[in-house]
Order: structure tokens, then sequence, then C-alpha cells
């Protein structure tokens, strides 16, 4: 079982078996037990859209310049990784 998490350009959160195409990686859980921490970490520390059900990275959808973007991107990131320690997107491309 493997589930991918990600953020989309516009800050929408997702997870499922596949990875999509132009989407930055949060996490890449390879057992249930590795899902469920990062689906629990996600949603703690993500935004929760007021006219929908959809998670929001805090920042992405109102970044006005891609460094913007960049640095709401990796606050997500560092935040998720003191929740789950040895959070799996470091082995996913992350330094």
């Amino acid at each position: 079982m493997i589930r991918h998490f990600w953020v989309s350009f516009d800050g929408v959160i997702g997870w499922g078996e596949q990875l999509p195409r132009a989407v930055l990686p949060l996490g890449t859980a390879r057992s249930r037990a590795e899902a469920d921490r990062l689906e629990a970490a996600v949603t703690v520390l993500a935004r929760h859209s007021r006219t929908d059900a959809s998670l929001l990275v805090p920042g992405m959808p109102e970044a006005d310049t891609f460094a913007d973007l960049e640095r709401a991107y990796h606050r997500m990131l560092d935040a998720m990784e003191a929740r789950v320690p040895g959070l799996p997107a470091k082995a996913e491309g992350r330094s």
C-alpha cells in the first residue's frame, strides 16, 4: 500500500495512490500506519476551506510571488516533520 500526499500550486492538499503531475509532494506513506500518521498531521496543520471540504496549505492560496509560495510550502513541510519524525518526504527529494 502506497499513499502519496501532495499540494497543488493553488494550495489545495490531496492524497491518493498516484502522485499527479505538477504538484508538490508532502510525503509518501508505504504502510497503513504511515498513511494514518501523515493524514493526521495534514488534517491538523492544514487550513480548512470556508467554501468546501478542501484542506489548504496555510499561506499558499494567498501567495503573491513564487518565493511566498515556496516559503509556505516549506513551512508546511517543517511543521509536518515536527509532528511526524522521519517524514517520508525527505526520502522523496527534500534535503
